[in-house]
């Protein structure tokens, strides 16, 4: 009888243990997923950025590239919304700084101004603005998808 028990018990670790793993491989992918549209997001919107201010405020595509970065920004806030759930606060937090580095860079200063002349400065920093937001992206997902992070996260969530 202690044979089929031990066996039986045997076989349920190695269930919970088998389905656990394949549980948090699926949550890391899904995360790495995430990430890598984020930060693909943020690459486009700086381009997208880069072009706008090396044109005059004058110029007849200005509006249509000032509508583009506001979408930019719409998508940019989505992600990280759905990030916030799967990363440490303190992650959180340095994407957060970059973002909003980034989003004065996309949008700030003379953005829209009609009378504004091209700004190859700001072109080039949003590109660094950016690279620091995906870098911050990137290092809080090394640093917070670990099996014991994953596990750590459910068990918080269900105390709540």
């Amino acid at each position: 009888m202690n044979e089929i028990l031990i066996a039986a018990l045997s076989a349920f670790f190695g269930v919970v243990a088998g389905v656990s793993l394949e549980w948090w491989k699926s949550s890391r992918q899904f995360t790495a997923t995430l990430c890598d549209q984020f930060c693909a997001l943020i690459a486009e919107a700086a381009d997208a950025s880069a072009r706008y201010w090396l044109m005059d405020g004058s110029d007849p595509e200005a509006a249509l590239w000032e509508t583009r970065l506001y979408g930019f920004q719409r998508r940019i806030i989505g992600y990280n919304v759905l990030l916030t759930g799967r990363l440490h606060d303190d992650a959180l937090d340095d994407i957060q700084t970059s973002l909003a580095y980034l989003f004065d860079g996309l949008t700030g200063g003379e953005f829209g101004e009609p009378t504004r002349i091209r700004q190859i400065i700001r072109a080039k920093s949003v590109q660094n603005q950016a690279s620091d937001s995906i870098l911050a992206i990137r290092r809080g997902f090394l640093e917070c998808v670990t099996f014991r992070e994953v596990i750590w996260r459910q068990i918080s969530r269900r105390r709540l």
